[in-house]
């Protein structure tokens, strides 16, 4: 049973389901069984509300109007809407990155980024991986050091990593495909070739889901 300290409750509520979420433990989909949870951790309705509010305004769970809420689900059209506005904030940073000559910064912040996702791909973590597979793309971002962009992708990160583990989570060919990808892109932004690296960011970004995924995942 998780155990919830008095302080903070509603932080600690909200903690804890989205990390159930994250970690499919709460399959996508799926209604919360709100009585349930407030017996389990030992909280009065209030706490575990706002907690929900929290997730929702995250866009992890879906409240109706009969007061029922449920985990988030992607179909093929909330998929590709959200890895186009993640493909924009890319494209747009390393437009900046370009205008402000950040083309090294960029490229030493991508090969960080792809050495870790490396190690943790040998180590066989999954979700370590998916989180530095997220962290390559956040480069762009961090290189062009715009405050406002990277505050957009951060709302979105817990989206993209459910989608990320849609794509990561069950097949070692498909990881092995997004470090190859990445290293593609960390190439062309070394060798500085603008078109290159805005076609590879295109195809990244161009995924679609699998009926097998939409089988297992919903």
């Amino acid at each position: 049973m998780a155990q919830i300290r008095k302080q903070s409750m509603k932080e600690q509520i909200y903690q804890i389901i989205k990390d159930r979420i994250l970690n499919l433990e709460y399959p996508m989909d799926t209604p919360l069984n709100l009585v349930q949870l407030s017996k389990e951790l030992g909280t009065s309705n209030t706490p575990l509300r706002e907690a929900l509010s929290l997730l929702e305004a995250e866009g992890l769970v879906v409240a109706s109007l009969n007061n029922k809420v449920r985990v988030i689900g992607f179909t093929q059209e909330s998929y590709r809407d959200l890895n186009r506005t993640i493909l924009v904030q890319l494209l747009g940073a390393y437009q900046l990155c370009l205008e402000d000559k950040k083309n090294s910064y960029l490229c030493n912040i991508l090969e960080n980024q792809l050495n870790i996702q490396q190690a943790v791909f040998e180590e066989g973590d999954i979700n370590g991986f998916i989180t530095a597979s997220i962290n390559f793309d956040k480069g762009f971002l961090l290189a062009c050091e715009n405050h406002k962009l990277l505050e957009i992708f951060d709302r979105l990160s817990s989206l993209l990593y459910l989608s990320v583990t849609m794509n990561h989570h069950a097949k070692l060919e498909n990881r092995q495909l997004n470090l190859q990808e990445h290293q593609h892109i960390l190439d062309a932004v070394r060798k500085n070739d603008v078109f290159l690296v805005q076609k590879l960011l295109h195809q990244h970004y161009d995924k679609h889901l699998t009926e097998e995924s939409l089988r297992h995942f919903s």
